[in-house]
């Protein structure tokens, strides 16, 4: 090789390694600005390196990124759709304007962003799933439904698809097509989460159906016994149907495994209290005043009465020193 053309190659290489310490540079200093909390000096790293037409997809999304956390929102969805403009099929930064249009309220902006996504990848369901709420806050069911089974033909096993396809048809008040759905979520997507227990047991309440309603209350116990409003809802579904003996059993065991939850032992006095069990009412509400339980003092003055009117002087009494004893 010539001596001429080999020091064009020197040139031609150290140039290459130059752009490249240069974008690692750029990049490296604005991230670790980023990192320090410094968003404005981050911002004027990134917005130099994107008027350079260095990494410009990345400078400008990480711009708006910036911009973002110093709150300015319209600078950040401008930035955002430079990136985009750069890169179009750049999936964060179409995620990000959609949040932020959600965010705001403009649910036209946010449905827009969420279609070109679900446009360039029609499996993922999270974004069939948001499509879906907001069609669920518009007040259109029937839309909601759409969007909801692509996201469960997209991934049978994503519970927030079976969940929104429950709720929207009890807002169309099809709760046959609620029934059917919620077996669906049960047979296709089987749960360990309480939670998801939970969210079936009330929609199994919504739909009609006190008796799965209470099976998913029980099944989401079963997998968290910590939860004091699975617990609260097990014993509601039962006195609705009638049975406050079963009612009371039910928080007297939560009272056992959770015994520093105020909120059990008021809920279990005023359970016993409408049973007629007027020891553990008793045994319930001290329990509850001594845990700070707002309403408990009330409920002691008012099974202080039941006694009385009982002809239990004794236990009334018992009751209404207890009553006194809070109000000093």
């Amino acid at each position: 090789m010539h001596l001429f053309q080999k020091i064009l190659l020197v040139f031609a290489i150290l140039a290459s390694q130059s752009r490249a310490e240069t974008k690692v540079d750029w990049f490296a200093r604005a991230g670790s600005a980023y990192d320090s909390g410094l968003f404005e000096k981050a911002a004027s790293i990134y917005r130099e390196a994107g008027r350079r037409g260095i990494q410009p997809a990345i400078a400008w999304f990480n711009y708006g990124n910036c911009q973002a956390r110093m709150g300015h929102r319209g600078e950040a969805a401008a930035s955002w759709r430079k990136a985009i403009e750069w890169a179009p099929r750049f999936k964060r930064a179409h995620l990000n304007l959609a949040i932020l249009s959600e965010e705001d309220g403009q649910v036209g902006s946010a449905v827009t962003e969420y279609r070109k996504l679900w446009e360039l990848d029609p499996k993922d369901a999270t974004v069939a799933i948001r499509l879906g709420e907001l069609q669920l806050s518009q007040d259109d069911p029937v839309g909601g439904i759409e969007w909801f089974e692509k996201a469960v033909a997209a991934d049978s096993s994503v519970t927030g698809g079976y969940e929104g396809l429950v709720r929207a048809h009890l807002q169309a008040r099809d709760t046959l097509e609620a029934r059917l759905a919620l077996e669906r979520w049960t047979e296709f997507a089987p749960d360990t989460s309480g939670r998801n227990w939970f969210a079936k047991s009330a929609l199994w309440e919504q739909a009609g159906d006190r008796e799965q309603a209470r099976i998913s209350c029980e099944t989401g116990l079963a997998y968290s016994p910590g939860y004091v409003e699975g617990w609260m809802r097990l014993a509601r579904i039962h006195q609705l149907d009638g049975d406050e003996a079963t009612a009371v059993a039910v928080l007297k065991t939560a009272t056992d495994r959770l015994p520093s939850e105020g909120r059990l032992w008021k809920a279990l006095g005023q359970s016993a209290l409408r049973e007629g069990d007027g020891e553990m009412a008793y045994q319930g509400l001290s329990q509850a005043l001594l845990h700070g339980e707002r309403g408990a003092a009330d409920l002691v003055r008012i099974l202080a009465s039941w006694h009385e009117a009982r002809g239990e002087l004794d236990l009334a009494n018992r009751a209404r020193e207890l009553y006194k004893s809070v109000k000093k």
